[in-house]
């Protein structure tokens, strides 16, 4: 009887053994990004001489594919991909009267397969436009004022009834569902991205030029205002001493990560960012992941680059020194991003 119960406990902590050591080598199974596969594809636009600058990325799936962004005139611009190939569409006066200023950022907020929101540009105006089965419609419209502009940079949201926008002087705004609530910050606070995972765990990144430098603006959301966390202030010579990325922000588990002149982590809480690496030749403009050992930066000079939270990778079969890269998005399993060289737009598809 007792060697039956012996044996049994060895079996019972075999197995556990084995099932144990599976899940620590799921992320050893993976692909590596660096021998991932890639398609890569040129977007050029319909309309003769013009040029496309993508923006931002929706993905439904495999077969569903949105890339938007502006062409040679400030109009938006969306290319869809169906599986087979990519078709593109303008929009024009369908959503405003003036064309978008050449800054719109075009970021997308997807409430659902067939209803997205959009920060645009009028006449230096700042509006949310949304897009619900084919029709286009003005649903929020900015306006400050005075002289300055009202241009918002980036849209968050995780429904329909809690969406946050941001951009310009400052420019800060909630939809609850019903109606827009203005939290404005100062006008030297341009809210350039937010990332989080709800709306009680919500970051922001801002910053705002002057004369000779740049302020660099780290925010959270508390539950009823904006607070800023940290900031620095660095003259255009100093670039290498940012104390964080102000460009873009992402939000994953324990750790906060930015880019700019670099990339920056931070763990939950802690006062101090840590720089990861920094390419002093150029910006990373975006930052992406779909987990803590699953991220991407990309920016300028052709940099595309994986860190598995651990170490950083260079993605070296799509180093193309005259791409910019502007946006990356990733499930885990595959990776897309955008960018643009002169004319051409590309997409880079790998897994």
């Amino acid at each position: 009887m007792r060697k039956t119960i012996v044996y049994i406990l060895i079996l019972f902590l075999f197995l556990s053994k084995c099932d144990y050591s599976t899940k620590n080598n799921e992320k050893d199974k993976r692909v590596h990004p660096t021998e991932y596969t890639w398609t890569i594809d040129t977007l050029e636009l319909s309309v003769v001489s013009s040029r496309f600058r993508p923006t931002d990325i929706l993905y439904i799936d495999e077969n569903d594919i949105y890339i938007f962004g502006e062409n040679s005139y400030y109009n938006d611009v969306y290319w869809h991909y169906d599986g087979e190939e990519w078709r593109d569409t303008t929009i024009l006066s369908k959503i405003r009267d003036i064309r978008a200023v050449e800054n719109i950022s075009g970021k997308i907020y997807g409430a659902g397969d067939t209803q997205w929101y959009l920060p645009e540009g009028v006449d230096y105006q700042g509006s949310i436009v949304c897009y619900n089965s084919s029709k286009w419609q003005q649903v929020f419209y900015a306006h400050v004022d005075g002289q300055r502009g009202t241009i918002f940079f980036d849209i968050w949201g995780d429904s329909e009834d809690n969406i946050w926008v941001g951009g310009w002087y400052g420019l800060l705004y909630h939809f609850n569902g019903e109606k827009w609530t203005d939290y404005c910050l100062s006008d030297t606070i341009w809210i350039n991205n937010f990332s989080g995972d709800d709306s009680d765990d919500l970051y922001a990144i801002g910053y705002y030029f002057y004369n000779v430098g740049i302020n660099g603006y780290f925010l959270k959301w508390n539950g009823e205002s904006w607070i800023i966390e940290n900031q620095f202030q660095k003259s255009r010579d100093e670039y290498l001493f940012h104390s964080f990325g102000f460009l873009d922000i992402y939000v994953t588990d324990d750790y906060i990560y930015s880019c700019g002149e670099g990339v920056f982590r931070k763990r939950r809480g802690d006062e101090e960012w840590q720089k990861l690496y920094q390419d002093s030749q150029s910006k990373y403009w975006d930052i992406s992941g779909s987990g803590p050992d699953n991220i991407y930066a990309v920016g300028e000079g052709g940099n595309a680059d994986f860190w598995d939270g651990d170490e950083c990778f260079y993605l070296d079969s799509i180093y193309y020194p005259e791409i910019t890269y502007k946006k990356v998005w990733t499930d885990g399993t595959q990776v897309i991003i955008i960018g643009y060289s002169n004319n051409t737009a590309y997409v880079m598809r790998g897994k």
